[in-house]
């Protein structure tokens, strides 16, 4: 079912009207441009296990892959506003005692960025920052010997009594991502997201593992 809604969403998003654009890029009127991107990442989860007793040991970055599609507003000269849909498969490993196990997951990244352009030798370089949402619709651990960590109660709040869990399937965090602008509307970005909090559950801010990604992609306007 949640695989089924990942790939509805993503078809949704690729699906969305394209509107014609001058090939010349003109600073003086508002405009919007669409594009669709894809590449590798390299994800992996920050973690504290002090407080929780069943986090793991030691979680290593693994590859995987976005792909997706951007909307961009040009409201002023050199800086726009731009939307991004995107899915994504994400793998890392986590290691417990001497297990190893293999964590596959699917969603979807929203990402809100302002950005300002620099025109060098008739290309332009791009700086994007903002906020991005990380929604996880499915999820598999390899071994399973070793749970699957999302939603997994890991202690209880003293204060309060509730369950403190390892990993949110809900996310917040920042987002950075540096473009260059090539010829025929091709560009190539590195992007970078740093998860800070769970949107749902902020009784476990501090025994959450937080995502972080890095991301290279290839786009194209459309």
């Amino acid at each position: 079912m949640r695989k089924n809604l990942y790939l509805l969403v993503i078809m949704i998003v690729l699906s969305l009207p394209v509107y014609a654009q001058d090939d010349t890029y003109d600073t003086e009127r508002q405009y919007t441009s669409w594009s669709i991107i894809a590449g590798p990442t390299l994800s992996g989860y920050r973690f504290n296990p002090e407080q929780a007793d069943n986090a793991p040991d030691q979680i290593l970055a693994g590859i995987g892959g976005d792909i997706g599609a951007a909307i961009g507003y040009h409201i002023a000269p050199h800086w726009q506003l731009r939307m991004t849909a995107q899915g994504y498969l994400e793998r890392c490993t986590m290691i417990y005692d001497d297990q190893q196990s293999v964590l596959s997951s699917e969603g979807i990244d929203l990402i809100l960025q302002a950005a300002y352009s620099f025109d060098i030798n008739c290309k332009n370089l791009l700086v994007f920052l903002g906020p991005y949402t990380h929604f996880i619709l499915a999820s598999n651990s390899s071994n399973h010997l070793i749970s699957n960590p999302f939603k997994q109660p890991v202690s209880i709040n003293p204060r309060t009594g509730k369950p403190l869990f390892a990993m949110g399937d809900t996310g917040a965090g920042a987002a950075m991502t540096l473009m260059m602008q090539f010829e025929k509307k091709w560009h190539i970005a590195l992007d970078i997201r740093l998860g800070i909090s769970d949107m749902f559950n902020s009784e476990s801010h501090n025994t959450f593992i937080k995502p972080y990604k890095f991301a290279l992609q290839i786009g194209r306007d459309i």
